[in-house]
Formats: structure tokens, sequence, C-alpha cells
């Protein structure tokens, strides 16, 4: 027996949604994401799924493989393999109001209540996007949101290590599963429900961005008084294979450049220039109070976070000589 057998065929009432998944990469996890929707119990509510294969690179037997009778499906083809050009393209093809936007390397759990997202954005008016808490494959607990990009209090925060005692509550609160919905600043980028009037009221994702559009889409949502809302009872898996690995210098690199452009773009030079040297000054305290930490307690995480903070700054030097 299928899971499509054993969940039936019939549509629910509603409301629907687009999935636009950005492939990049090998293929392997958009085989497991496909399986994850196939076996969830709303995967009726998933109206279509839109493969946007960025740079041209899907194999035709991936294609093939990829191509579902059980979920309707299309690949798109996107010259470019800048992200945020994939998420624009599919955003614009899709053919609901609501669309998940997500990378290839996620998986729906029993937790993930698509129906529960969908409907928080649609009766809040304020709410222009939805995400979920983030799991890793373990189980536990993933950064799923961030406190505003343009916030000097979110800087001050970063220094002062309130931004790291609230992912410590947070995580607490998932634990004891007393999480409630709340606006919050931004959401972290692999998995995200949008309304899509809103993303086009929004002009979409900025593609000049090899890195960090996320900031700055969030800084345009909020400027157009779209708020975030997060959902912790809903819980999607995301792999991230780089989210608990040593960072690549390529992406410190990103990192540092899509900071220090939205800074100067968003609050000019001067001011833009003053944010840079807080946000710098807070991965400067990170590198050496994780550091010490990590080697300390033999803490793995602590290490790879005191290694991106090093990584970052590391990029500033280098683009500063």
């Amino acid at each position: 027996m299928t899971c499509r057998d054993s969940l039936g065929t019939s549509r629910p009432d509603g409301p629907y949604v687009s999935w636009v998944v950005v492939q990049h990469g090998s293929a392997q996890p958009l085989f497991s994401l496909i399986r994850s929707v196939q076996c969830h119990a709303e995967m009726n509510r998933v109206r279509e799924l839109l493969v946007i294969d960025n740079g041209n690179a899907l194999a035709e037997e991936a294609r093939d493989g990829i191509i579902s009778a059980d979920l309707p499906t299309r690949i798109i083809v996107n010259a470019s393999s800048n992200y945020a050009s994939g998420v624009n393209l599919g955003v614009s093809q899709s053919i609901d109001e609501l669309v998940i936007v997500s990378n290839n390397d996620v998986e729906l759990l029993p937790q993930s209540s698509l129906s529960g997202m969908a409907q928080s954005l649609l009766e809040n008016s304020r709410a222009g996007v939805c995400a979920p808490q983030l799991v890793f494959p373990d189980g536990s607990w993933q950064q799923s949101v961030l406190p505003r990009g343009d916030s000097l209090v979110s800087l001050i925060g970063a220094l002062l290590f309130v931004n790291t005692l609230r992912s410590m509550r947070a995580r607490r609160r998932m634990r004891k599963g007393v999480n409630r919905p709340r606006f919050v600043g931004r959401a972290v980028g692999p998995f995200m429900m949008v309304k899509r009037s809103v993303f086009e009221r929004m002009g979409g994702m900025s593609e000049s961005y090899s890195y960090g559009e996320d900031i700055d889409f969030f800084h345009r949502m909020r400027l157009g008084n779209q708020r975030t809302l997060f959902m912790p009872d809903s819980v999607v898996l995301h792999v991230g294979a780089g989210a608990r690995g040593i960072p690549s210098p390529r992406y410190a690199l990103g990192l540092y450049q899509s900071h220090k452009r939205f800074y100067r773009e968003a609050l000019g030079s001067a001011l833009g220039g003053a944010f840079m040297k807080l946000w710098l000054a807070g991965y400067a305290e990170r590198a050496l109070l994780w550091g010490f930490l990590g080697r300390l307690l033999d803490h793995e995480e602590l290490r790879r976070r005191a290694s991106l903070a090093r990584s970052v700054l590391s990029a500033g030097k280098r683009i500063a000589r």
C-alpha cells in the first residue's frame, strides 16, 4: 500500500497551498522532501509542487523520478543559480495565494501543520509570512527566527547576549511544549509560507544579493506594515548541511558582504557604517566567548559558532585590506 492509498485522495475544503522548492546540488534531498509530502496527512492541501531547477542542473533520470502522479509537480528551469531568482520565478508561476517557499533539504513531519499555518496567515491581515519551528534530523531544536536586521536594539541585544538567552528560552519552551504563536523580527529562510499578494507587493526577493536576500526582504516587509508570524507548534525538519558543519569561507564572506550592503542601503553610509561596526563587534565577542567555552566544555556546537564568528571576521579583514 502506498502513502496515497492509506491517506486517500479526497481534497479538503481548503485552504490550499502551492509549494516552491529551489533545487540545488544533489537531487536526493528533493526525493526525501517529496516522499515526506506524499506520506503527510495534509498532502492533499498541497495543490502543486514547483521544482525550480536552478542552473538547469538536474539530470534527466532525476527529472523522471521527480514527476509523480501522486503529487502534481512541475519542473521549471531557472537559467540563474541565484536563490532569490528561483524563489521569484516559482512564486510568479504558482496558482495559489498561499505559497510555501523552501530549500530542497526540508521534510514534513507529523507535527507539520500546513492547515494551521495557512489559516493563521489568512485570518491575520498583518501577517505576510508564517514560519514553523525547524529541527535537525535527530529532533533537536534549530534556530528558526531572528530579530529584526535593522534594529539597534537587536544589535545591542547580540552584544549583551540577550538574543542568546532568548534562544535558550525557546529551546526550553519547545521541550516543554509551551510555545505559542507570536510575531517575530524575521524568519530563517529554509521554509516559510507567504501570501503571494504580499510577496509581489514587496517586489519579491532582491536578485542582486548572492547571500542574505532574506534580511532585505523582511526589512521591506516591515516597511510595508507586514509582519512575520512564528508558529512553533508546526515543526519542520531541516537537514541543513551547513547548519552544523564548519562554515565555508564563501558562506562567511557572503554573510559579511550582504550585511554590509544592507546596512548601507537601508540606513545610509554613516548610520549603516555604525551598525556594521556593532554587528562585527558582536561576532568578535562571540568568537572569544564561544571559542573559550567550546574548548573548556568540549562542546561541538559552541566550537562551530566560534568558527563561524572567526570566519566572518576574517572575511571583513580581507575586504578591508
